[in-house]
């Protein structure tokens, strides 16, 4: 029988992971989860495609419409890098100052 995770359950379990600084295959395997999977969701809650699959149509392909359609596209890839970029940021704070406070 498949287990299946709560959407909490899995932020956290990342969380944990990024949080505390090791190996991800270690983290995995204290919470009981498989590698692949525990590296799935941080893909997922990162916004990073899983697979090539779910790419748009043009892109995949190399196509382009038209300069516009062209420009919508890399303004919304660079607002999804921008948010993974705050989120990692956020994350480095937070490990900067759990890890201060353990070193004093």
């Amino acid at each position: 029988m498949m287990k299946t995770y709560t959407q909490e359950y899995k932020v956290e379990a990342v969380k944990l992971w990024l949080e505390n600084g090791r190996r991800s295959k270690e983290v995995g395997e204290k919470l009981g989860i498989n590698q692949t999977l525990f590296l799935k969701w941080h893909r997922k809650l990162n916004g990073e495609a899983t697979a090539p699959a779910q790419r748009p149509i043009t892109q995949a392909q190399g196509l382009s419409t038209s300069p516009s359609s062209h420009l919508v596209a890399e303004n919304a890839r660079l607002r999804r890098e921008n948010e993974r970029l705050k989120m990692e940021h956020e994350i480095l704070k937070k490990t900067v100052a759990f890890i201060s406070g353990i070193t004093k």
